[in-house]
């Protein structure tokens, strides 16, 4: 029988996987098949033949002890499909990454025999990937399993530590990584979400007004960048950056706005993303020198209604709601989660060569958090923290630092990584060690590169002096038009309460109907956002972590030891707690977009 074609069909439909090249090397590859039909394979490195999803009893304890509950099981190495058929009967209604280098196997695995029921199972999701790019771009498509698991597990393939080691290490760390981060997204959309989404409606009236940051697109083509962040070390370097000011274009954050200021420096851009009023804190005193400021969407109110006219915003987490109520294309940069970020990514698209960091600490240096200059004239108390770990330092073995600094500084060294013709030189003294970067002494940094004046705060004004036309009237029309969308979008969940509640009679047994189009009626509902992801991101910021919570109530998620009605109840429950949330959370939007239409009837 020709399993190949069915198999490779499914692929190609669900999995978008097409495989060009069905030959397989014979010469490198082998499959072993023993008494009772189980496949094996063997593949040559170095001259030694390794076993392939061989039987491993740590899969099968695996298996039988996986407790109940929403998990992420990301599986490197699909091999024969031998180890995943064994974990698919265990897993419930948990999520399955499979990520996979090796071309030449999948082909094997895909001849031998029929695999159609592993890859229609909706909880499988096969990706091909061969470097930590990939994997990344893998793992940020699939943030949603990740974020929403109570718990990760990742599953090696019997073989592939040893067969493909680099592939396995990086994807590994790239799976730390991910992990961590949406750790740390939670805890912020946790404290902020409901914050940053009434910033950034209470800002619409300033953005439609404001240039977007598209016009600095290579303003300093060739030229040195210097990033002034706040970390423990500044102050021991910042006062030589005084003599270079007008030969590098210096970025930083409000809260280093008035030290720099006491020592004689003048940034050329302010970079803002917190929305919360420390931020106008920090610059109260500041507002009439002249600064120019380069703001995300949600940046804060208080503080982007006194630089309205010095200010170009820019878009991170709402970009396609933005870019359609403005009727502008925004350009879309990276999600950030530092000013240091942003300040970075601005340099190198403005065009400079060089990025120098300094202040950019990523670690608790002299055990303080911040410069005692810029904002912060206190130390960290770490005495009783236990979520501190050591990493390597510049200029120390090792300094101390935490998950939330490390994924700050995993994030530079990805954009580093991916900028390779941009050089970035590390000129803080002290702090942590960011791969991709040179170390050096700011003085001898600056005296190579900055020898002569470049106008820097000359062409910043001039780009800032392009004035934006809007039409109030038009910009509250496309308003009035999302909340029409967002109106109906609402009315579909109220009709997904009522279906889900027929669904839990009928498991319970109090009414008879047919159940499987209920069901299937249900199905459609989400279909009506579909593809809206200018509402979707409005929605998503406020539900997300309500709706984690709802994904790992072990009283709503089936149990393979369920009876069907069992799993038709939880089914019910948890589908209704659902549409309840977006009920809510749609209402907050709506409630918001009233009184924004009613800011911008009175702005001229």
């Amino acid at each position: 029988m020709n399993f190949y074609d069915t198999n490779i069909s499914i692929l190609k439909e669900k999995h978008k996987i097409n495989l060009i090249d069905q030959t397989i090397n014979t010469g490198n590859y082998r499959i072993l098949k023993n008494n009772q039909g189980i496949y094996t394979g063997m593949v040559r490195k170095n001259e030694n033949w390794i076993y392939i999803d061989y039987e491993d009893r740590r899969i099968k304890e695996f298996g039988e002890n996986i407790k109940s509950g929403k998990r992420t099981i990301i599986v490197i190495g699909f091999g024969l499909g031998n180890c995943i058929s064994k974990l698919l009967n265990n897993i419930g209604n948990s999520d399955f990454i499979v990520l996979e280098n090796d071309i030449q196997m999948m082909n094997c695995a895909l001849a031998i025999r029929d695999l159609s029921e592993v890859l229609n199972d909706n909880r499988i999701k096969l990706e091909i990937c061969y470097n930590s790019s990939d994997i990344n771009e893998i793992l940020e498509n699939n943030i949603k399993s990740i974020f929403f698991t109570s718990a990760l597990d990742v599953i090696i393939c019997p073989g592939y530590n040893e067969a493909h080691n680099e592939f396995t290490n990086t994807a590994i760390e790239c799976i730390k990584k991910a992990f961590n981060n949406s750790i740390v997204n939670k805890d912020t959309m946790q404290v902020m979400s409901n914050d940053i989404l009434k910033a950034l409606f209470d800002n619409i009236p300033y953005i439609v007004k404001s240039s977007c940051a598209n016009q600095l697109k290579d303003v300093f083509c060739g030229k040195t960048a210097v990033i002034v962040s706040s970390g423990p070390s500044l102050s021991k370097n910042l006062h030589i950056l005084k003599e270079y000011n007008d030969k590098a274009v210096i970025i930083t954050s409000a809260r280093n706005v008035n030290y720099m200021s006491s020592e004689g420096i003048v940034p050329h851009l302010v970079c803002m993303i917190d929305h919360g009023d420390i931020v106008y804190d920090f610059l109260k005193d500041s507002f009439d020198k002249g600064l120019y400021f380069v703001s995300t969407e949600h940046a804060n109110n208080k503080a982007i209604k006194n630089i309205e006219n010095f200010n170009m915003f820019c878009t991170v987490l709402f970009h396609e709601f933005v870019s359609k109520i403005t009727e502008r294309e925004y350009e879309k940069f990276p999600s950030i989660s530092s000013v240091a970020h942003l300040s970075t990514i601005l340099a190198v698209y403005m065009g400079c060569k060089n990025v120098i960091f300094i202040g950019q600490d990523l670690a608790y240096t002299d055990n303080k958090s911040h410069d005692d200059f810029s904002g912060a004239k206190w130390g960290a108390d770490l005495s009783n923290r236990d979520d501190l770990f050591y990493v390597e330092g510049n200029y120390n073995d090792r300094v101390l630092t935490d998950i939330s600094l490390q994924n700050f500084r995993q994030w530079l060294e990805d954009y580093i990584y991916n900028n390779k013709e941009v050089r970035f030189i590390n000129c803080t003294e002290g702090g942590a060690k960011i791969k991709g970067t040179c170390i050096a002494e700011l003085r001898k940094t600056l005296d190579q590169l900055c020898m002569e004046n470049i106008n820097a705060n000359e062409i910043i004004k001039n780009t800032f002096n392009n004035k934006i036309k809007f039409d109030k009237y038009r910009v509250i029309h496309q308003i009035m038009k999302l909340e029409e969308e967002i109106t109906l979008i609402k009315s579909k969940y109220e009709e997904g309460i009522e279906l889900c509640k027929i669904i839990y009679e009928f498991n319970k047994g109090n009414i008879k109907t047919d159940v499987n189009k209920v069901v299937q009626q249900f199905s459609e509902i989400d279909k009506v956002s579909e593809g809206k992801t200018y509402i979707n991101s409005l929605i998503n910021i406020i539900a997300v972590v309500p709706l984690k919570t709802i994904m790992q109530d072990t009283n709503l998620i089936e149990n393979l030891s369920d009876s069907p009605r069992q799993r038709g109840i939880k089914y019910a429950k948890r589908n209704q707690a659902v549409c309840k949330l977006y009920i809510e959370s749609m209402n907050k939007i709506l409630e918001l977009i009233h009184e924004c239409i009613e800011e911008l009837k009175n702005i001229s």
